[in-house]
This record gives structure tokens, sequence and C-alpha cells, in this order.
């Protein structure tokens, strides 16, 4: 991958946020370049934030980090959590990783490269069914027409 991977970290304890921002201060994988404590803000900014994945709390006051996931929408997540209560839940949601505090660095990049696989993916074509056919049929997707 040519290009950092930029994220945004919503969390409400203000020392993930140092911790993460020293982790990946020099780094050549990712770059912290958003951070919220309050999951309200972020969905606020959301719309205008350039970012690529969110490191998001599954645990955050007055609203659940699922929560935040599901309104980010099509934003990749990588789940950080010090309780087991919603885990099952996360899951549900395709989180890229779920990654338990205390975390180490060996194993915020092990979820970051997976990160970094699915994000630089380009898929050339795919297989439809066109017109109720029984056949399949190979359209390149940059030949689909809006």
């Amino acid at each position: 991958m040519n290009t950092k991977i930029k994220i945004a970290v919503v969390d409400d304890d203000e020392s993930v946020h140092d911790i993460l921002r020293y982790f990946y201060r020099d780094s050549d994988l990712a770059e912290i370049t958003h951070s919220f404590t309050n999951p309200h803000h972020v969905l606020e900014e959301a719309p205008k934030l350039d970012f690529d994945l969110c490191f998001l709390d599954i645990r955050l006051p007055c609203m659940s980090g699922i929560t935040v996931a599901q309104m980010l929408g099509h934003k990749p997540v990588i789940f950080l959590t010090g309780s087991e209560d919603k885990l099952k839940e996360a899951l549900e949601l395709n989180p890229i990783d779920v990654i338990t505090k205390p975390f180490t660095r060996e194993r915020l990049d092990q979820g970051l490269h997976k990160a970094a696989k699915l994000i630089s993916e380009c898929i050339e074509y795919a297989v439809f069914n066109v017109a109720e056919s029984h056949k399949k049929v190979k359209i390149y997707l940059p030949d689909i027409l809006f």
C-alpha cells in the first residue's frame, strides 16, 4: 500500500488517544487524523472528515460504539474494547477486527494490516445474473454507467 491509512479514533478515554498517537506518530502504515472523545461529535463531523478507518470503543458514554458504527455506515471499523458484554453484537456488524484493551502495538498492527488489504483491494470485475438468465456473465465494473 502506497499511502497511510487515515484513522479516526473514537474513545472516551483520553489516554487511549495518547497511546495511539504515540504508536503511529512516525508510522509508514497509519496516521491518526481525527480524535473524538464524544460519539456525538464524530457523527456531526463525519460527512466532512477524510478518514479510511475508525478505531471505535464499544462502550462509550451516552451512545454505544455499536450504534456509532451503524451510523457511520460504510466506514470500516476496528473495535477497541475493555469489556466482553457487547462482543457478540459488535461481531454482527462485521468489523475488520475487535481488539481488546489493554492492547499492544503489534496487535493493532495486525488489525491495520487486515484493514490495509481490504481498503486497497480493487475489484476489476464481478459476476452477475443478467436479465434473469441462468448464465453468468463477466461485467467489468468500470464499464457500468449509471
